[in-house]
């Protein structure tokens, strides 16, 4: 019988992600019952972010932060651009029950609000070829007229753990 040994470098990959989640527990002092990543992240205030942003659920709050991305390749870290921006940390959160419309439109669109090139409008369903040709994300507007757009590893369960933040049926 062959004995599998646990890789030392999962494990210790496993507890920096628990003590992040207990460090962020503390710091927002509740449980997280959320948690999702969005590989891309834009809001109608002229915020991208590339890289993607961690999400997170603490007290029927949702919170979104980013991280820094240090270049590299085969994991030799590379010098940054002198000409680089400097990195800002994204820290953000927003009260579900103060969401109006959720809906998912195309990165293409979201980009231009993004970059105020078009307004926010509260789209219906897309049409098929959209939804089959296009990058596809997902938009939340506010009672203020804000807009944030994720691009999420799972929508679906990101719309239901919102909707179910507000108190709707899912």
């Amino acid at each position: 019988m062959i004995e599998l040994k646990k890789d030392s470098m999962r494990g210790q990959m496993d507890n920096e992600s628990q003590r992040f989640i207990e460090e962020l527990e503390r710091k927002y002092e509740g449980s997280m019952t959320y948690r999702t990543f969005a590989t891309w992240f834009g809001s109608s205030d002229k915020v991208v972010r590339e890289f993607g942003v961690f999400i997170f659920k603490i007290n029927e709050i949702v919170y979104f932060e980013d991280f820094e991305r240090v270049p590299s390749i085969l994991g030799i870290t590379l010098p940054s651009s002198k000409r680089a921006t400097p990195y800002v940390k994204l820290e953000e959160s927003f009260d579900p029950k103060k969401v109006v419309h959720i809906s998912t439109v195309t990165r293409s669109y979201a980009t231009d609000v993004v970059q105020q090139k078009r307004e926010i409008v509260q789209s219906g369903k897309l049409p098929w070829y959209k939804s089959f040709f296009s990058k596809l994300v997902t938009q939340l507007i506010f009672e203020d007229g804000k807009a944030l757009f994720f691009e999420l590893i799972n929508p679906k369960e990101f719309i239901g753990a919102v909707k179910e933040a507000k108190g709707e049926r899912i």
